[in-house]
């Protein structure tokens, strides 16, 4: 399995294994200069860089959740201080269920709920991913009980 992994991943234990290989395949065949030992601290810096960006990269402030409230067809939310954020909006009762791919948090959301959604009292979650940021966890989840 290793062996068609991508190529294009950072070497881990579970993927990149062809690495491994090539290296110990280069190094067994003469010793390393000094050439070498540059060039290998050099791609691995290279493969660092991205952990480093998140690392050093300060995260925006949180936003504020303005309102958040549920129609007959549609719900509404919006933020204070939403700027740049991707957002997603999800209706819970028993389970969750997203009512819509990615938002702008600047920009007043307005949503359509799912088929079949009884009037009853639910928790809209609302999840903000940062801007600019590598990872693709959210950094804030809001959660406001709204009733329709």
């Amino acid at each position: 399995m290793g062996m068609v992994d991508n190529p294009f991943n950072v070497p881990s234990p579970f993927r990149g294994e062809i690495f491994f290989l090539a290296g110990g395949i280069a190094l067994s065949r003469r010793a390393p200069g000094p050439a070498t030992w540059g060039l290998a601290g050099g791609v691995t810096l290279l493969w660092a860089l991205p952990f480093f960006y998140l690392a050093l990269t300060p995260l925006p402030s949180a936003p504020r959740l303005l309102y958040a409230a549920l129609g007959r067809e549609g719900g509404v939310v919006r933020f204070v201080g939403g700027e740049g954020y991707r957002v997603q909006v999800w209706v819970c009762a028993k389970g969750c269920r997203r009512v819509g791919w990615e938002w702008d948090g600047g920009q007043t959301i307005a949503f359509r709920l799912p088929e079949g959604l009884a009037p009853g009292t639910y928790r809209l979650r609302v999840f903000l991913f940062a801007p600019g940021r590598l990872a693709q966890r959210p950094v804030y989840v809001l959660e406001r009980e709204v009733v329709r």
